[in-house]
């Protein structure tokens, strides 16, 4: 579903309960194959008014967890870090 390097540090970002609705939003929108805010938010199995859903989904992509410094320069420097260490070993045969 998600790959191990962006679960890795998605752990260390976010709670239990955070990670758990992030989760369920990849699987919805895997699902639907829809990224709308308003077709997230009516997917989603939460027993509340769907204006509800739509704000808690608001405010939860809203976190500072989710800006690009926090979240995708530490992934990209990680995936980078491996790729060129991998390539490395293979074309030279060291690394």
């Amino acid at each position: 579903m998600i790959p191990e390097l962006y679960q890795k540090h998605l752990k260390n970002l976010l709670s239990e309960s955070q990670s758990l609705f992030f989760y369920l939003i990849i699987i919805i929108i895997q699902d639907t194959k829809n990224v709308k805010l308003e077709k997230i938010a009516e997917s989603l199995p939460l027993p509340i008014k769907f204006s509800s859903r739509r704000k808690k989904l608001q405010r939860f992509l809203s976190l500072p967890v989710f800006q690009l410094k926090t979240l995708w320069f530490p992934i990209i420097r990680e995936w980078t870090k491996q790729t060129f260490t991998l390539w490395s070993k293979n074309i030279f045969g060291y690394g």
